[in-house]
């Protein structure tokens, strides 16, 4: 949805499982951590994890508003809390293998 409404290309979306990923030219984010959480690094650098990544990201492409509420500490908190669970728990709640398999299948370096 985001890469449709991207028009300006302002978001540079990358395939983590793809064998030429290399984690040096993407802030030395790896396949596990990256799987662990949503990251987004900004031109500068900077990377955001987790709600931070999806307001930015959203806000992107106009939709910012959407997110807007996460900027007050206690919803903000509660939404990064829901959201690790999620991120953690997502693969078995939507009936994928656990990451171990899928690190095996994208031919990334397998994770310890």
């Amino acid at each position: 949805m985001l890469g449709k409404r991207d028009q300006m290309k302002k978001i540079a979306f990358i395939d983590i499982a793809d064998p030429n990923y290399n984690p040096r030219e993407n802030a030395d984010i790896d396949f596990h951590t990256a799987m662990g959480a949503i990251h987004a690094i900004r031109r500068d650098g900077t990377v955001l994890t987790g709600i931070e990544a999806f307001r930015a990201t959203y806000e992107a492409v106009g939709l910012g508003w959407i997110y807007s509420l996460t900027r007050l500490r206690p919803i903000g908190a509660v939404a990064e809390f829901v959201y690790s669970i999620w991120a953690r728990h997502r693969l078995w709640m939507t009936g994928r293998p656990p990451l171990e398999s899928t690190a095996d299948r994208s031919g990334a370096t397998r994770c310890k």
